[in-house]
C-alpha cells in the first residue's frame, strides 16, 4: 500500500490460489516460486509518501482496514513518531484487532463475499514494514 496525504491511494490485489489459501513465499520446494508474485508498478511516488510494505503473508490486512492505517497515519504524524514506530503501531492494532471476537474485520467481509461466514478475530502471523519516500537530488 502506499498512502499520500493520509489516504490509501493504492493498494495491490491479493494474492491467493483461493478463499483463505494465500500464496507462500519459498523456494519452490517448500512453498511457492518467487515468480508467482504478481508484479505492478505504481505511479511515481512522492516525498513524503510512506509506502507500507506487508512482508506477510495475511495477518494484517485480514484485521485492519486501510482507513484505520490513514487514522493511525495522522495520529503518526501528530506525534512525529519514525516508521519503525508506526509499523509497531500498526502490528499491534491489527494484533489488539484479531483477539477481539466481536470486531468486524475485513476477513469477516472477505468470507462473507466468498459465501462462507467468518465472526470476529481471525488471529495469524502480523508482519509491517514501513518505509517514508524521501529523495533529494
Amino acid at each position: 500500500m502506499v498512502f499520500r496525504d493520509n489516504m490509501c491511494f493504492f493498494k495491490s490485489s491479493t494474492q491467493q490460489r483461493s478463499f483463505n489459501c494465500p500464496y507462500q513465499f519459498g523456494n519452490c520446494v517448500g512453498g511457492d516460486c518467487p515468480e508467482t508474485a504478481v508484479e505492478f508498478e505504481v505511479e511515481e511516488l512522492r516525498p513524503g509518501d510512506i509506502y507500507n510494505r506487508i512482508w506477510d503473508r495475511d495477518g494484517l490486512l485480514d484485521n485492519i482496514f486501510a482507513s484505520e492505517i490513514e487514522e493511525v497515519i495522522v495520529a503518526y504524524e501528530v506525534r512525529g513518531q519514525d516508521c519503525g514506530e508506526l509499523a509497531s503501531y500498526i502490528a499491534n492494532l491489527a494484533l489488539y484487532n484479531s483477539l477481539d471476537k466481536y470486531n468486524v474485520s475485513p476477513f469477516q467481509m472477505k468470507a462473507q463475499k466468498a459465501g462462507r461466514e467468518h465472526v470476529g478475530d481471525k488471529i495469524d502471523d502480523i508482519t509491517v514494514v514501513v518505509s517514508h519516500y524521501n529523495i533529494s537530488y
